[in-house]
């Protein structure tokens, strides 16, 4: 499936395969081990609820569909639809978090998921009381204002987002459950990358747009951090083994498959890639934005 991407987002898109694509930085005999010793199954309940017809690392059309709503709004507009939707997407992590604590048992996953909890709870008490204190508006409120199209868009971002969840809660606890839920965090943070982007740069109060620099940085953060747990566990983030056969990522047109037996390759040119990804898309980002503030100087 193509994902048509505008050029003003792929920085951040370029940003993220390029992290998930550094991923299998681990050394190369846990790709080779785990290809000897299969992981243990990820039950195909939580694997079917995975977003779109991919695997955990798609870019979810409706995640960039919303990115472009958010690019047509202005002033309390941009800031309600981005509080109001960035508002779920913070629950949503609270609930899968809080199910890796307690069915999860890989102690490093644990503590990550604890600290996303805590930052995620903190994060909704605040957007949360900005909608209130600048907009008297809660996030019904706020959704129940917003133009059709970008309600709708909304809504079925967050049955998307619901789906993951349903499917992390169907899958049993242990190792197979750190996979599931290491798995899909990160199309979860991928959307909420998305969209922090708009406001960052044209909010209008300058805490939000601070918060959202502060929310890109950690949810690129994120994204890396799981995707090297999952390579160091021997599954690359595009695809969790468990079942008799993988589920393949559909990236956008263009990007690399490593097909079958990618395992016993040297992971070096992959790496490099994902590096030079990565590199791509913090420049291109910057250069966006340093030319979207001089207009607006200007």
């Amino acid at each position: 499936m193509h994902i048509p991407i505008p050029w003003r987002r792929r920085g951040a898109v370029l940003f993220t395969l390029g992290a998930v694509l550094c991923g299998p930085a681990a050394p190369a005999t846990a790709l080779s081990s785990a290809a000897a010793s299969p992981p243990p199954a990820v039950p195909a309940a939580s694997l079917a609820a995975r977003a779109g017809d991919g695997g955990a690392a798609s870019v979810s059309p409706l995640a960039c569909r919303l990115g472009e709503k958010l690019t047509a709004l202005r002033g309390a507009d941009l800031e309600t639809a981005f509080l109001a939707g960035i508002i779920a997407h913070d629950e949503a992590a609270v609930a899968m978090a809080r199910l890796e604590l307690d069915r999860g048992t890989d102690s490093a996953l644990r503590a990550r998921a604890q600290t996303l909890l805590t930052a995620h709870q903190r994060q909704v008490e605040q957007f949360t009381g900005w909608l209130q204190q600048w907009y008297a508006m809660t996030p019904a409120q706020a959704l129940a204002r917003l133009s059709p199209d970008v309600r709708t868009t909304l809504a079925a971002l967050e049955q998307e987002v619901q789906r993951l969840l349903s499917g992390l809660r169907g899958t049993g606890e242990g190792t197979g459950f750190d996979r599931a839920y290491a798995d899909m965090m990160i199309p979860l943070h991928t959307s909420g990358l998305i969209q922090f982007l708009e406001p960052q740069a044209r909010a209008v109060h300058a805490e939000l747009r601070s918060a959202a620099a502060t929310g890109v940085t950690g949810q690129e953060s994120e994204i890396a951090g799981f995707s090297a747990w999952l390579s160091g566990h021997g599954a690359h983030a595009a695809t969790v083994p468990g079942t008799a056969a993988s589920a393949p990522v559909t990236l956008p047109k263009g990007a690399a498959d490593t097909g079958e037996g990618a395992a016993s390759v040297s992971p070096g040119p992959v790496v490099a890639a994902g590096c030079a990804l990565a590199a791509a898309g913090a420049g291109v980002g910057t250069l966006l934005l340093r030319r979207r503030r001089r207009a607006a100087r200007g």
